[in-house]
């Protein structure tokens, strides 16, 4: 089948150049098939007959980012390719396309495009595109004991594409589950957090905890309450907090049993703590300070989840009730600890981290604006009071 072009110039070069020497060259995987779904890819991967080592000698600016697996990294133009070689079962001979496109995960990644715009198509991947099916290719069970990881990347393209997984594939998925439990848990985390940020989310998140293949994963909870008041996410770091309540997880346990960085895993101990806040009460003055405006609507939208409920809220809501404080910060006060001691004439103590948070809350809550006057007015007041 002939198609509008797909590529760019860079990469059309890697592939005219792989050809004019005799090799064969092709486009393949996310980038063919979200070509056919008529959206653009970030990645361009190529696929080659060529070997790694003959790549190599073909381009000046290589990387050797994985020639174990017959992966070289191919720079053109400052834009980095991978040219991948072709890989089958086989220890003798050179493989074929078809070989490398059979070992491949679902049939709507095992397409193939040449430089002239002809798509390659062993294994109805086009048409179960426009079906919207997930189907792995060949034998679905051979495809999940080759990586178990596919089975929970074919959740991530439910979550972002809304696609279906084919009844076959399924089933032997749900069969292999078990297998997950042999997979790196970074790779884990890097589908999951593809997984959380898709549209679709709600629907492959279900169908993980009704099926064996939530069993096989870390820490992954039973049952997932008000899912379809949280979902769409508005990112992973959503996701995942939503993850730690649902399941009653500590963030730390949950961070390490995924490999969360510590960004992360800080982010949620903070959505936690802000969510605890909102059972308590509707978030304060000192709660808005406090908290950064996607906690404070996570924890909202967390809370509200739990009632049943949708929050009305916006992150940009929250941001611009923070931005209405009259500070957002103790920096921004305009007098610091140096100021009480010359006021006061005492000798430095803690004292003087104490009165600096009195200041900081007084003009937090509008008991008197940030100015150097009125605030030192303020203090002696106050301070004269409390000896």
């Amino acid at each position: 089948m002939r198609m509008n072009k797909l590529g760019t110039p860079a990469s059309q070069r890697i592939l005219q150049t792989l050809i004019d020497h005799g090799y064969e060259a092709y486009y393949v995987g996310g980038a063919v098939r979200d070509f056919v779904r008529g959206t653009a890819s970030a990645d361009i991967d190529i696929a080659t007959s060529a070997t790694p080592q003959e790549v190599q000698k073909l381009f000046p600016r290589t990387v050797d980012v994985g020639i174990e697996f017959g992966t070289i990294l191919v720079i053109i133009d400052g834009t980095p390719f991978e040219v991948t070689t072709f890989r089958n079962d086989a220890f003798s001979g050179r493989p074929t396309l078809k070989e490398d496109l059979r070992r491949r995960d679902f049939t709507m990644n095992a397409l193939a495009y040449t430089i002239d715009g002809t798509l390659i198509d062993y294994f109805d991947g086009e048409h179960d595109i426009h079906a919207q099916k997930i189907r792995a290719v060949d034998d679905p069970h051979a495809r999940m004991m080759e990586d178990p990881l596919r089975i929970l990347r074919a959740c991530r393209f439910m979550a972002t594409f809304q696609y279906e997984i084919e009844a076959g594939t399924l089933k032997a998925m749900q069969k292999e589950a078990n297998r997950l439990q042999q997979v790196a848990p970074e790779r884990m985390k890097q589908e999951m957090d593809r997984l959380l940020m898709g549209s679709h989310a709600k629907e492959a998140l279900h169908l993980i905890v009704t099926s064996a293949i939530g069993n096989a994963l870390p820490l992954f909870p039973k049952k997932l309450p008000m899912l379809a008041y949280m979902t769409p996410f508005t990112s992973s770091h959503e996701g995942w907090a939503y993850l730690c309540l649902a399941g009653d997880i500590h963030a730390t346990v949950l961070a390490k049993a995924y490999v969360l960085s510590n960004e992360e895993k800080s982010f949620i101990q903070v959505v936690e703590h802000a969510f605890q806040r909102r059972t308590e009460d509707v978030f304060t003055i000192k709660d808005i300070y406090q908290f950064e405006a996607d906690v404070l609507f996570i924890a909202e939208k967390l809370y509200k989840a739990y009632k049943g409920e949708r929050t009305t809220c916006t992150v940009q809501y929250w941001q611009h009730q923070k931005q209405a404080l009259p500070i957002q910060s103790k920096q921004e006060l305009v007098v610091n600890g140096k100021d009480l001691l010359q006021w006061t004439n005492n000798q430095q103590g803690r004292w003087v981290g104490e009165w600096m948070t009195k200041i900081e809350q007084a003009v937090l809550h509008g008991e008197c604006p940030n100015d150097e006057q009125v605030i030192k007015e303020w203090f002696i007041r106050e301070f004269n009071i409390e000896r």
